[in-house]
């Protein structure tokens, strides 16, 4: 069984492949197993690392209801609208919903559109240094950035998707300053109101009590 499969298999209970509900949690895995066996990995030893990077950065996304993904794309938003208002209000005013753009960064660990490896070696070092909160603290990094680059003020919401994909893929942007930016976020702030572990989980459990509470309402 390949790497890949073995390790989806585990995560989410499908038995194939090709059914549809399973093709983007797949190609989130094939993304990260790639970077891994790219840089020289042996199967067992990317098997290994795959799990280890999922399990730490991504709980929950590969199930079929995808529910950790979706609960971790409401605490995004919530933190783009505790620590980048204008930021968040600008998607509002453009219309560009959030799991359009951060699905994929956080489906793949931001290695679908950077490149060199090496760009996303170094991003996923600082993960690893920084632990859960790292992932959250890029994209806000990114989303920074993409504002004031003006990159969000595009007529149509596409049109800012765009934008935003290509900056994802601009490797000067690990070079530079993304990275501190990223800190920035994550140090410690009066009061303890900075992006830390203890405001993650207490978003994601609000996260989770809303999505069940629109669940039963649904039911």
């Amino acid at each position: 069984m390949h790497i890949l499969e073995q390790l989806f298999l585990e995560h989410s209970g499908v038995h194939h492949f090709q059914h549809a509900s399973a093709l983007p949690r797949s190609l989130g895995l094939n993304f990260v197993a790639a970077v891994e066996l790219l840089v020289g990995f042996t199967e067992k030893q990317a098997l290994g690392g795959l799990r280890a990077l999922t399990d730490a950065f991504c709980s929950g996304y590969y199930v079929e209801s995808m529910s950790g993904l979706l609960r971790d794309i409401a605490v995004l938003d919530a933190l783009l609208l505790h620590l980048l208002p204008k930021i968040h209000a600008r998607f509002a005013e453009v219309d560009l919903p959030l799991i359009w753009i951060a699905t994929e960064p956080l489906l793949t660990l931001f290695s679908r559109e950077l490149k060199p490896i090496e760009s996303i070696c170094r991003l996923w070092d600082f993960f690893l240094i920084e632990g859960v909160c790292a992932p959250f603290a890029v994209f806000l990094a990114y989303a920074e950035l993409a504002f004031e680059r003006n990159l969000l003020t595009g007529a149509a919401a596409e049109d800012s998707l765009g934008a935003f994909r290509l900056l994802l893929g601009d490797s000067s942007a690990i070079a530079g300053n993304i990275l501190q930016r990223a800190a920035f976020f994550l140090a410690p702030r009066p009061f303890g109101s900075g992006l830390n572990e203890t405001l993650l989980q207490s978003l994601r459990k609000e996260a989770a009590g809303a999505s069940q509470l629109a669940d039963a309402d649904a039911g």
